[in-house]
């Protein structure tokens, strides 16, 4: 026993003079005193290494550089979680590991962490054994979370929208993109989201809705978003009157019609009275999109009624009527004749006002006043025995001429040859036809009431034409103090005699005198009705 240890030691102090340095073979295990060198006094083990037996390897660590869970989110960048031999650094092969790739990979040398979904997964570093140091590994877990979605450009309500009786998407998503999920929509905040073609509206009126970003299975939903006034607008319609004007008597009803060019249920026509002094205004319900207007008349007067419609979906155009409340008795000429014919005492009538379409009153007549009602001839006798079935003498508002010899020199000091032209009678259309066919120039006077350029109504009785009146005719009518200027005399057109003409004072109220043809008086023309 004795010999063989001594050989053991002979052989340890051998390999010490051989420089063998047991620190830095890194012979831990058997090393009893701690101070990291294999010396004499670790005999056990030193005598088995000598013997043959393998030194064990030294076992170490694995440190991270963060803590062994990491909290991540999805979409953030990679990262790297570097692991550390707590000794013998480069001896042995150091590799990384995912549990779950679907979570996260990690690069198996540098142990860059690359995220690719939610949820958990273990990643493992392991160095192998080396030269002189054991295998080591150690975990960490990496929780990740979900990402936040983004709307990246965000949708836009629709402008410009008519009412067309279908639905329309208020949504306009042309331009719309977002990352982490898919855009959806919904009417209301807590509502069913879909996509954009489900958000539609088809009255006219004015909307809202919500959008957010659904979130995929890696992404968190946003927030929803509100858009306001997405307006649809009501379609543009007309209403259409069955005339333009409107005459009724007094205490008497008339109707007209409005047609509107769209309609639907709901929709209420009014019809509104501009006076209602003279008359009030009701609109009936709609039938096949027209509406009866009625007008009752309460008193004289003229007013326009203003018609207009309201729809949910349409907007109407409004318009207007003039409307006309007329006398009890006869409004026109021609009712006027009538009265006259059937033997109805008609005086009340004279000075009436006249307008171009043949209506009378007695003040304040519609449109252009053309003249006034200046004789009433009765029942049985023509104003004019040249125009058949007149009964009623027009005088014009205004003068034919001013200032005008009754001839120019031609016929001054003889008789103008034309059948009865000196004689009393109602013939003022025949004396002013006949000199005007003779010579126009010459008579002058006649010519300025036959060229008289104002319309005179149709309706009445024929020829209808101006004239210059005849005496006797002028002796019927007077000057009536409603139409009676100031200051002229007016021309007949009646000879005296071959050197004279009879012609009307104004001053003495239609007095009938004589002159000479050289002098010069107004022309005031009439026609016969």
């Amino acid at each position: 026993m004795k010999t063989t240890f001594r050989k053991q030691i002979i052989l340890l102090v051998a390999l010490l003079l051989a420089g063998v340095n047991f620190a830095s073979a890194q012979f831990v295990r058997g090393d009893v005193n701690g101070d990291n060198v294999v010396d004499i006094t670790d005999v056990t083990t030193l005598v088995d290494y000598i013997h043959g037996t393998p030194f064990p390897k030294a076992q170490r660590t694995l440190t991270f550089a963060m803590a062994t869970s990491v909290n991540k989110a999805f979409g953030d960048a990679n990262f790297t979680n570097d692991a550390t031999p707590s000794a013998g650094t480069g001896d042995g092969t150091l590799t990384y590991e995912s549990s779950n790739t679907a979570v996260a990979t990690v690069d198996a040398n540098t142990g860059e962490v690359t995220i690719t979904g939610v949820g958990e997964t273990t990643i493992t570093a392991n160095i192998t054994e080396g030269s002189y140091y054991a295998d080591a590994s150690n975990t960490y877990t990496l929780m990740v979370s979900a990402g936040t979605a983004c709307v990246t450009a965000a949708p836009t309500g629709k402008t410009g929208m008519i009412y067309t009786g279908e639905a329309q998407g208020l949504v306009d998503a042309t331009s719309a993109s977002c990352t982490g999920g898919t855009l959806v929509y919904s009417k209301t905040v807590d509502g069913i989201y879909g996509a954009a073609s489900t958000i539609t509206e088809t009255n006219a009126g004015t909307y809202s809705f919500y959008y957010k970003v659904q979130g995929d299975d890696n992404h968190d939903d946003t927030a929803p978003v509100l858009v306001t006034g997405v307006s649809i607008s009501r379609k543009p319609a007309t209403i259409t009157l069955s005339s333009e004007a409107l005459s009724l008597k007094f205490n008497a009803t008339a109707t007209f019609t409005a047609t509107l060019s769209d309609a639907e249920a709901g929709t209420t026509v009014t019809a509104t009275s501009g006076n209602t002094t003279y008359y009030t205004a009701s609109a009936g319900n709609l039938s096949n999109n027209v509406s009866t207007i009625t007008i009752t008349g309460s008193s004289i007067g003229t007013a326009d009624c203003t018609v207009s419609a309201t729809s949910a979906n349409y907007s109407y155009t409004t318009v207007t009527k003039s409307i006309t409340v007329k006398a009890d008795g006869p409004t026109t000429l021609s009712e006027l004749k009538t009265a006259i014919m059937n033997g109805t005492n008609c005086s009340a009538y004279l000075g009436y006002e006249v307008n171009s379409n043949g209506d009378i009153a007695a003040s304040g007549v519609s449109g252009t006043k053309i003249g006034y009602v200046a004789w009433i001839s009765g029942s049985n006798q023509d104003a004019d025995e040249s125009v058949s079935g007149s009964r009623i003498l027009v005088i014009a508002a205004s003068d034919a001429a001013t200032s005008i010899k009754w001839t120019n020199g031609e016929y001054l000091n003889t008789e103008t040859g034309i059948t009865d032209i000196k004689t009393a009678k109602y013939n003022g259309y025949a004396n002013t036809k006949a000199m005007y066919d003779l010579n126009s120039s010459d008579f002058a006077a006649a010519t300025a009431a036959w060229n008289y350029s104002v319309s005179i109504p149709t309706g009445g009785a024929t020829p209808a034409h101006w004239f210059m009146p005849s005496k006797i005719q002028w002796d019927k009518m007077g000057f009536n103090d409603a139409y009676e200027p100031s200051g002229n005399d007016y021309w007949s057109s009646t000879e005296r005699d071959s050197a004279s003409v009879y012609y009307m004072i104004v001053s003495s109220h239609g007095t009938s005198y004589w002159s000479n043809k050289q002098e010069a008086y107004a022309v005031r023309a009439v026609f016969a009705y």
